[in-house]
Formats: structure tokens, C-alpha cells, sequence
């Protein structure tokens, strides 16, 4: 009797959801001894094959996080500071990065900027001092004689508009009210200039800094960023750029590069060979290292990350 309504039940519930939940209902019911040993049986295989893969996931997480990579190694504080395409290319702005490329910094090209003004203004004869506070207040105070001002103006161009269109240009320029209102023309002329070469800078400076842009650039011009960094980190002294300690932080920046290159493009073979080539230049140059110096050795591979038998225990192919 189950038999015959099992098998009408099959044909017309075999693509709904409740079909295995039918099933289950019917081998937990059954009348037949058989049947129901069975579903026990298997029930229990099931569940105990469920809580092995769970056991064996669990215990391969904790064993991963306490093995070391022969190639990426654990995180530090050198490795977490590498920077990729995506710190630069992406809409969202990421703070406390240097932005400036072709080996700059941005307080070089602040300072940079600073230079180009005074120098155009000593071009013509004029500094960034003329625009100070107790002049802009002094002609601001004598403008407001004659106009209503707002107090955050600062530009006089504009104010000396608003002058003429309201036809107080010659009672300003009135030079016969007090003998030395020479010096209010002098210092109108020169802080319009000065004005008018600070506006030309800033548009020069806002189209250097986009020339000058990381997210102008490739991913050449970040990895040589990186690069650089590495070797201010690691060097002995100022003029060091070749010691061991700086060849395995240049090689370890290389790496972990191509490893965030091929965590997305994993066919590309020369890529892979690359990265095993890199690794075992390392390797070697660690090595030595170690045979020179043990101090300086466990000092490096602890600022990369690495552990004594990552280093030896790596193939070299």
C-alpha cells in the first residue's frame, strides 16, 4: 500500500521542494522493520560525515593560520603597507597615501608650488607679503565709505567693479581730499596683481598635480612606488640600495604584486613562473644573509614576515 501512493507521490511532486521531505515522513512511519533500520542507518552516516567535513574545515583553518607561506609569508606591518592598483584606481579615496608619482612626495610638490609662486611674483617685481591682513582692512575700511562691502571680500578687482558701476571711482581716487592718498593706487595695483599671478599659479598648480597623479599612472609607476619604499625601509645606511637586507624587501614587494596579480588572473602561466623565480632569488639572497650575519637575518625575515623554515624548507626548482 505505501508502495503504490510512494510511487504516484514520485511522479507528481519529483520537481517540487517537499518531495524529500515526503520521502523522510514516509521511512519514518514505515511499518517495515527493514525500511526503517535502514533510514537510521543512513540518517546516521549522514550526519557523522557532515560533522567530519565540519571538524576537518576547523581544523585546517587553525593549522593555516599558524603555517607560514613560503611565498607570502604572515602579515607585518612592512607587507601590509605595499601598495596595489586598486589604492589608487577606485572611486573611493583612500586617506594617508602618498598621491604624487615620479618619485615625489606631496609636501615636495607643496613646496614646489610655494617656489613657483614667490618666483612669479619676483618676476615682476612683487611678493606674497603685499596681500596681508592691515591692507586689505585698510582699503576694505575706505571702499565702505562709499559702497556697502561684504567683510569676507577679499578680492579688490571685484570691489573697484562695484565701484565703477555705482560711480564712485573718482571719489575714491580722489587725490585732492588728503596728501598722501598716492600710496592707496600703488597698493590697489600691486595686491590686483599680486591677485591676478596667484589665480594664473593655481590653475598652472591644479594641472601639475593631475599630471603628477597616481591615478594618471599604471601599475609600473605603483610598483616602483613600492619599490622605493622598500628600500627607504630596509637600508643600512642613506646611500644603501644594494645591501641584503634591501634585495630581499625588493624581492618581497615583487612578490606579494604578482600574487595580488594572479589572485585574479590565475591562467597566466608566465606570471606564475615569474613569482617562483622571485621567490627562490629571495631565498638565495636570504641564505647568504643568514651565513653572514644571524642577527641581521632574523631581523630582516621578521619584518617580511617570514619564519627560519619557510626560508630553508622552500624547493628551489
Amino acid at each position: 500500500m505505501i508502495t503504490v501512493f510512494f510511487k504516484k507521490c514520485r511522479s507528481s511532486l519529483y520537481k517540487k521542494t517537499y518531495y524529500s521531505a515526503l520521502i523522510y515522513i514516509l521511512l519514518r512511519i514505515s511499518e517495515f522493520h527493514s525500511i526503517n533500520i535502514r533510514w537510521k542507518q543512513s540518517h546516521t552516516a549522514i550526519h557523522r560525515k557532515k560533522q567530519n567535513i565540519e571538524k576537518q574545515k576547523r581544523l585546517k583553518e587553525e593549522r593555516s593560520s599558524k603555517i607560514c607561506s613560503s611565498t607570502i609569508g604572515f602579515p607585518t606591518e612592512f607587507t601590509r603597507s605595499i601598495l596595489y592598483p586598486h589604492h589608487f584606481f577606485s572611486s573611493e579615496a583612500i586617506s594617508g597615501i602618498n598621491q604624487a608619482n615620479f618619485f615625489f612626495s606631496d609636501t615636495e610638490l607643496n613646496k614646489l608650488f610655494k617656489l613657483s609662486k614667490e618666483a612669479s611674483l619676483r618676476r615682476v617685481g612683487l611678493s606674497s607679503s603685499v596681500i596681508n591682513k592691515s591692507c586689505l582692512e585698510e582699503l576694505k575700511k575706505k571702499a565702505s565709505e562709499y559702497i556697502e562691502i561684504d567683510e569676507n571680500t577679499e578680492n579688490i578687482e571685484a570691489l573697484l567693479e562695484i565701484l565703477s558701476k555705482n560711480g564712485k571711482i573718482k571719489e575714491f581716487f580722489d587725490l585732492e581730499k588728503e596728501k598722501n592718498e598716492e600710496s592707496i593706487i600703488v597698493k590697489l595695483v600691486s595686491i590686483c596683481k599680486t591677485q591676478k599671478i596667484f589665480e594664473q599659479e593655481k590653475k598652472k598648480e591644479d594641472v601639475m598635480r593631475r599630471l603628477m597623479d597616481l591615478k594618471n599612472s599604471n601599475s609600473k609607476a605603483i610598483q616602483l612606488l613600492n619599490i622605493t619604499m622598500a628600500i627607504q625601509k630596509f637600508r643600512q645606511h642613506e646611500l644603501d640600495t644594494g645591501s641584503p637586507e634591501v634585495q630581499a624587501a625588493v624581492f618581497t614587494v615583487r612578490i606579494h604584486y604578482i600574487n595580488f596579480h594572479l589572485s585574479f588572473h590565475y591562467k597566466d602561466k608566465n606570471s606564475l613562473k615569474s613569482l617562483r623565480h622571485l621567490v627562490h632569488k629571495r631565498q638565495a639572497i636570504l641564505k647568504y644573509l643568514r651565513r653572514k650575519d644571524y642577527d641581521r637575518y632574523f631581523s630582516c625575515i621578521k619584518k617580511l614576515g617570514l619564519t627560519d623554515n619557510a626560508v630553508l624548507n622552500e624547493i628551489t626548482i
